[in-house]
C-alpha cells in the first residue's frame, strides 16, 4: 500500500486537476460517485472532502486495505458483485489502460450509471513522459471506448501538465524539470504540455 507521504502528495496533486474538472461536470450539488479502480483512495478522499457521496471499488483487495487506512465511513469493494448501486457519476483514473478486456470493463461502468450520469475517463496521452516512464498507451487501444448509443461524448480535456508528475530518482527530478522549463516556454505561444487526457461522457439511454 501507499505511504502517508505518497498519499498526501497525490492528493496536493488531484486536489489541483482531477477534481476541478469533475467539478466543471457535476455542479456543487450532492450527487453519488463510484471510483472504479480506486486505489489507496486519494480521489475518494477529494470526492469526499468536496460534498459528494461516494463509494470505491477496487479488484486489489490489498488496494482496498491500503485505503482504509485513509478513508472514513466510504463504502469500498473489491467485488463488482457488491454493488448494489446506482450512481450519478463514475470516475476512473489511469484504470483502463491496465485492463485486458477493456470493453468489459467499460460496459459495466456504463451499467451502473443512472440515465443522464457522467463518465469520467482519465488516461495517458499517446506520447507523453507519463505513458513513457509507466506505461505507453496507443491511439489503437482506445477501440474499447463503445461506439453504442447509450454514451454521448460531452468533452475531452487535459488532465495533468507533464512537468507536474513527481518521480523519485535524480535524474528523472532533472527531466522534470527540464520539461517544466521547456512547458513554460511554449505556454508563451498557447501550445498546451499536459501527459493524460479525461474523456467525459454522458449516460443518454
Amino acid at each position: 500500500g501507499h505511504s502517508k507521504k505518497l498519499f498526501d502528495s497525490n492528493v496536493h496533486k488531484y486536489r489541483k486537476h482531477r477534481i476541478p474538472i469533475i467539478k466543471r461536470h457535476l455542479g456543487s450539488h450532492q450527487k453519488s460517485i463510484l471510483d472504479f479502480g480506486c486505489g489507496s483512495g486519494e480521489v475518494i478522499y477529494l470526492l469526499q472532502e468536496s460534498g459528494f457521496a461516494v463509494d470505491g471499488f477496487d479488484p486489489s483487495k490489498k488496494a482496498v486495505s491500503s485505503a482504509k487506512k485513509y478513508l472514513k465511513s466510504i463504502r469500498l469493494f473489491s467485488s463488482l458483485g457488491d454493488l448494489d448501486n446506482k450512481y450519478d457519476a463514475i470516475t476512473s483514473f489511469s484504470v483502463l489502460q491496465y485492463s485486458e478486456n477493456k470493453s468489459e470493463q467499460m460496459e459495466k461502468m456504463v451499467g451502473m450509471l443512472k440515465i443522464g450520469g457522467k463518465l469520467f475517463i482519465g488516461t495517458p496521452k499517446y506520447f507523453s513522459l507519463y505513458a513513457l516512464l509507466r506505461r505507453n498507451f496507443t491511439p489503437k487501444e482506445w477501440e474499447y471506448i463503445p461506439k453504442e448509443s447509450r454514451l454521448k461524448l460531452v468533452s475531452v480535456e487535459a488532465e495533468v501538465p507533464s512537468y507536474l508528475y513527481d518521480y523519485s530518482s535524480r535524474i528523472t527530478q532533472i527531466v522534470k524539470w527540464g520539461i517544466y522549463g521547456m512547458a513554460k516556454f511554449l505556454s508563451i505561444f498557447n501550445i498546451r504540455v499536459h501527459s493524460a487526457y479525461v474523456h467525459v461522457f454522458e449516460k443518454v439511454k
